[in-house]
């Protein structure tokens, strides 16, 4: 995988923010599709992420390409986006998806 920068335009959190709701934020402060953004993390659902209706999972390497690419640690995205807690990060193998989506 080629080093990913980091978006131009880092935004901040909302209290008790989803994964998903974070993500779209991110993308159009950025001017990216939802699918884009999900591309750049790795592979997953092919349907848009709706942040009112499911939560969206990521393994240790999308979370890992989200901290890279919103400039913010892994640690903070720990400590403000609930669902990217140890106990939430899918454990998968590099070759499977690395997002999934589940209901709230």
């Amino acid at each position: 995988m080629s080093a990913l920068r980091a978006l131009p335009v880092r935004i901040g959190f909302l209290r008790a923010e989803t994964n998903g709701s974070y993500l779209q934020r991110l993308a159009q402060a950025n001017g990216l599709q939802i699918a884009e953004l999900l591309n750049r993390l790795g592979s997953g659902p092919a349907q848009p992420v709706q942040p009112d209706e499911a939560e969206l999972y990521l393994s240790a390497a999308a979370l890992e390409r989200l901290s890279h690419l919103s400039g913010r640690s892994v640690g903070c995205l720990r400590q403000v986006l609930r669902c990217v807690r140890e106990e939430f990060v899918l454990a998968v193998p590099a070759s499977k998806g690395c997002l999934e989506l589940a209901e709230p």
